[in-house]
């Protein structure tokens, strides 16, 4: 009766510490899943005529599906609202990006490549010229989103396993759609600025927490 008693007990225990018995063989410098980050960024805008810098912050959600890959969700906004010789970059810019980063990890650091999908929306990236009243033209902008990638690469120190930093440099790719404005000037006629596809330099700095 023990006996059968206690093989019934190891057959309903070891399902339980399957999962303890794996973790415990893992890598001991095996990444946490998770990593929650904050940043401060820079990104020039490069339009035709004219560069322009703006300086931001945001955060970044990391899930790291194995040593070498993670998928990426990262937010950042420009608080700016400044004046682009590229019309449809005008006001302060909104960024959302998703997508993966693959590379090496080792003790103390990691390198990787990083293509991340997304957009860009700028506040003041639609300009409307109200012509209704011929003896004053009246003037505003509306919000206008774009396509946008970032390919680049990435430096992570590692602090603690808990605790990291992290550069990016990379290529903030703007995919500008077209737009047909009103002239403001006689003759009355529209005008359209043709799509457009930029490069613009980003570079991110931050600190990030790992679970």
């Amino acid at each position: 009766m023990k006996k059968s008693f206690s093989a019934l007990l190891a057959l309903v225990a070891l399902p339980l510490l399957g999962p303890v018995a794996a973790r415990a063989q893992a890598p001991p410098d095996d990444p946490p899943r998770f990593e929650v980050g904050v940043h401060f960024s820079a990104l020039t805008l490069t339009p035709g005529n004219a560069y322009r810098t703006e300086v931001g912050f945001g955060g970044r959600f990391t899930v790291n599906v194995n040593r070498n890959v993670a998928l990426e969700a990262e937010t950042t906004f420009f608080p700016n609202s400044g004046f682009s010789g590229e019309q449809r970059a005008g006001g302060n810019a909104v960024e959302g990006l998703f997508g993966v980063k693959a590379g090496k990890r080792w003790e103390k650091f990691g390198v990787f490549v990083k293509a991340r999908p997304g957009f860009v929306s700028f506040s003041d990236g639609r300009p409307i010229y109200d012509l209704s009243n011929p003896s004053f033209i009246q003037f505003r902008a509306e919000r206008a989103t774009h396509f946008a990638a970032d390919v680049g690469g990435v430096l992570e120190l590692y602090v603690s396993r808990r605790i990291m930093t992290r550069f990016d440099v990379g290529d903030t790719i703007i995919r500008y759609g077209a737009q047909t404005t009103a002239n403001p000037f006689p003759p009355p006629l529209n005008f359209t600025i043709p799509e457009a596809t930029r490069h613009n330099l980003q570079v991110n700095g931050g600190i990030g927490f790992r679970f």
